[in-house]
C-alpha cells in the first residue's frame, strides 16, 4: 500500500514516457520486476560495511529496501534495474499472445528479459530448462527458476484464476542450492495459533550467498522419516531460495555421539501440555495464556497487511508483554502513555507516535480487520474473499458453514475454521469490545445512506414484522451505526421484535435502552 511513484521514476531501465503506435490504449497496466544486479549488491554492501552500517542478506531484500526509501536521491544511488513480463489488463490491445504483447513491450522501450522462449512441446521446455539452470550462475542477477505461460491469450482468458495466481501460468524451480553444516542443538518454536516447530541451531554455513545459522525441520514426523538427530552433519538448503531447511543428515559421518531428538511433552513458554490434533501432524500448546502465542498473535495482528500498527514491533511487543500491558490484541487499543513509558529507551516522541499509529488503524477496511483476527487458513487472499461476500463482520460471523463453502475459493477447510473461530464465545466478546473501543473496519461495498446512528450499537432479538434481521442489521451500517453480537452494559440499543429471547432480560439489568422495531425505523426515517 505505499506509494513509491517517486522512487521508481529514478530507475533508468523504467522509462517515464513510451511511444504509442496507433490503435495503442489509452492506459495500459505494466506488470514488472525491480531487481538488483548480483555486482550492484556487492558494492552496496560493501560501501555499508565501509560505513559500519548492517549488510542486506541477498539482493532481494536489498531491492524492497531500496525501493521503500523516503529519499528518492537514496534509491537512484542503489543502481536498480527492472524487468517487464505481462499487462494487469490488456484487452484493448491488438495482440493474440503473450509473445506478441513482450514484442510490443522490447518495441516501446520498455526493457524484457530477451532470453525467454517459444515451446511447443514439454520436451523443449525441459530443454530449455536445463539450459537456463546451466547459466543460471553467469546471469548478471539472481534467478530461482523458470515461469511456464500458456501463450494464447484466448486460452489464457478460458483458463482465468485462482486466488493467489492465474491457470494459465506456473513456476518451475530450479534445485535449491545446497550445503553442509553441523547440528548443535534443536529448539521449539511456538507460533500464533499454538503450532510447536522444532528448529536447527546450525554451525553457521553460507548457502546461496546468505549465512544461515537455524533451518526449520518442519516436524517431528518428518524428523522421525528423515532420522535427523542433534550433531548430526546435513545437508541444509534454501527452500524457494528463501527458507532455510535441513534436507537429510550425512549417515557416512556419524561417529555414534548424535543424539536422538525427543518430542517434547510441554510448551517451551509456558510449559502447558502439548496435544496433537487427530489429522495433524504438527503439536500444539492450546494455552490461551501462552506467552509466546500471545506475542505471535499481536505482531500478526498490527502487521502491514492486517492492522498496519508498523510503530508497534517485535520488540515493543514483547517488552509490553513482560510488563503485563498486554494480555489480547484488545489491550493494543487500552495502552496510555504511561504503559508505554516502562519500556527502555521509550521517550516522549516515540510513545506520540505510537499511540497515533494505534488510533490511525481504528479506521481500517474489513478485509484487513478479517485478516487481523488470524484466523486458521484465512489469508490475506481469502479476507478480501470474504469481505467481498459479507457486508460486515456480523453477517460473516452468522454465516453457516455450507454458505462459506458454497463461495467460489473456499473450501472445507477453511469453512470450518471459520465457523469455529466465530462459534467462540470468548472471541466474539473480543470483537464487540474492540468495536465497543473505536475499531471500525469499513467494507468499500457497503454504501452509507447517512451517519444519523453515528457512535450508536444495536443488537436485535425476537422476530421483526417489517424487516429480516439481516435487512435491519444493514440499515443500522448504512446509517453508520454498529451491529453488535451481544448484550453489555455498553450497548446503546437493544431493538426487540415478537418473542424477545433473553437477550431482553440482560438488557433491563444493565440499564440498556430498549426500543421496538417501529421505534428503529423511525429513529432512521425508514420509509420502506
Amino acid at each position: 500500500g505505499e506509494n513509491i511513484t517517486q522512487n521508481i521514476m529514478t530507475i533508468r531501465s523504467i522509462p517515464l514516457k513510451i511511444k504509442a503506435p496507433e490503435h495503442f490504449p489509452s492506459i495500459l497496466e505494466v506488470r514488472g520486476e525491480v531487481i538488483m544486479s548480483k555486482i550492484s549488491f556487492l558494492e552496496l554492501n560493501k560501501q555499508r560495511e565501509n560505513n559500519g552500517e548492517a549488510l542486506f542478506a541477498n539482493p532481494r531484500n536489498a531491492a524492497a529496501g531500496s525501493l521503500r526509501q523516503l529519499d528518492p536521491s537514496i534509491t537512484a544511488s542503489r543502481k536498480l534495474d527492472a524487468f517487464f513480463y505481462g499487462a494487469g489488463n490488456f484487452q484493448e490491445l491488438p495482440v493474440d499472445s503473450h509473445s506478441e504483447l513482450i514484442s510490443i513491450y522490447n518495441d516501446r522501450g520498455l526493457k524484457i528479459f530477451n532470453k525467454s522462449k517459444k515451446c511447443k512441446t514439454l520436451e523443449e521446455i525441459e530443454e530449455f530448462y536445463s539450459l537456463m539452470g546451466k547459466q543460471r550462475d553467469s546471469l548478471p542477477f539472481e534467478i530461482d527458476g523458470l515461469v511456464i505461460k500458456v501463450n494464447s491469450k484466448k486460452l489464457q482468458n478460458e483458463l482465468g484464476f485462482i486466488s493467489r495466481s492465474p491457470r494459465w501460468a506456473i513456476a518451475y524451480k530450479f534445485e535449491a542450492i545446497e550445503a553442509t553444516t553441523h547440528i548443535n542443538e534443536v529448539i521449539n518454536q511456538v507460533g500464533r495459533t499454538g503450532a510447536i516447530t522444532p528448529v536447527a541451531v546450525l554451525e553457521p554455513v553460507e548457502v546461496g550467498g546468505v549465512i544461515v545459522s537455524r533451518a526449520t525441520l518442519h516436524n517431528y514426523e518428518e524428523i522421525s522419516r528423515k532420522d535427523i538427530r542433534i550433531k548430526d552433519n546435513v545437508f541444509i538448503r534454501r527452500a524457494g531460495d528463501v527458507i532455510p531447511e535441513v534436507v537429510k543428515p550425512i549417515l557416512n559421518l556419524r561417529t555414534g555421539k548424535e543424539l536422538i531428538i525427543e518430542i517434547p511433552e510441554f510448551c517451551p513458554s509456558c510449559s502447558s501440555k502439548l496435544k496433537k490434533i487427530e489429522g495433524e501432524v504438527v503439536l500444539r500448546c492450546e494455552s490461551i495464556h501462552c506467552e509466546a502465542q500471545l506475542v505471535e498473535r499481536i505482531s500478526h495482528f498490527v502487521s502491514k497487511d492486517a492492522m498496519n500498527i508498523l510503530s508497534l514491533g517485535s520488540a515493543l511487543i514483547e517488552g509490553l508483554v513482560e510488563n503485563k500491558k498486554l494480555f489480547s490484541v484488545l489491550d493494543i487499543y487500552k495502552l496510555q502513555f504511561d504503559d508505554l513509558f516502562a519500556l527502555p529507551r521509550m521517550g516522549d516522541k516515540l510513545a506520540s507516535k505510537l499511540i497515533e499509529s494505534i488510533s490511525a488503524s481504528k479506521n481500517t477496511t474489513f478485509s484487513r480487520f478479517i485478516f487481523a483476527l488470524g484466523i486458521r487458513f484465512v489469508g490475506k487472499k481469502t479476507s478480501e474473499i470474504l469481505s467481498e461476500r459479507f457486508s460486515d463482520i456480523h453477517s460473516l460471523s452468522q454465516a453457516s458453514k455450507e454458505t462459506l463453502q458454497n463461495i467460489e475459493e473456499i473450501g472445507e477447510r477453511i469453512a470450518e475454521s471459520v465457523r469455529a473461530f466465530f462459534d467462540d464465545s470468548i472471541n466474539m466478546k473480543l470483537i464487540d469490545e474492540m468495536f465497543l473501543l473505536g475499531v471500525r473496519p469499513e467494507n468499500p461495498a457497503v454504501k452509507k445512506i447517512s451517519n444519523i446512528l453515528e457512535d450508536k450499537s444495536f443488537v436485535f432479538t425476537g422476530t421483526l414484522n417489517t424487516l429480516t434481521r439481516t435487512k435491519a442489521e444493514d440499515l443500522v451500517k448504512k446509517n453508520g451505526g454498529r451491529v453488535l453480537s451481544s448484550v453489555s452494559g455498553n450497548l446503546d440499543y437493544l431493538v426487540c421484535g415478537e418473542e424477545a429471547g433473553s437477550k431482553l432480560e440482560k438488557a433491563r439489568k444493565h440499564d440498556v435502552k430498549i426500543i421496538s422495531e417501529k421505534e428503529f425505523l423511525n429513529l432512521i426515517n425508514y420509509r420502506g
